[in-house]
């Protein structure tokens, strides 16, 4: 009498794929990398990042503020002066 072998038994003969999360070592090597540029990327932060004092990132802000602004309301003018400029060409035609 043949063996008959069902498609459940197939599945379960076959080696675990790689790509599947948790199934290989290379993921926890992968997570083990990972951790591993985490700590160095916050130690960085932490340490070799030169931070502004509040005087200086106050004057900024203020200074971007302010040029801010002032290109708006340029902007503004320049607006201002086209569209007068096209209503006073529509009123010609």
């Amino acid at each position: 009498m043949p063996l008959l072998t069902g498609v459940a038994q197939l599945v379960e003969q076959r080696s675990p794929k790689p790509q599947v999360a948790g199934s290989s070592p290379a993921t926890r090597a992968m997570r083990e990398k990972l951790a591993k540029l985490w700590r160095d990327y916050s130690q960085e932060w932490r340490e070799k990042v030169e931070w502004p004092a509040f005087s200086q990132l106050f004057s900024t802000t203020v200074t971007v503020l302010v040029g801010s602004l002032l290109i708006a309301i340029v902007i503004g003018l320049i607006d201002l002066l086209f569209s007068s400029v096209m209503r006073g060409i529509y009123s010609i035609f």
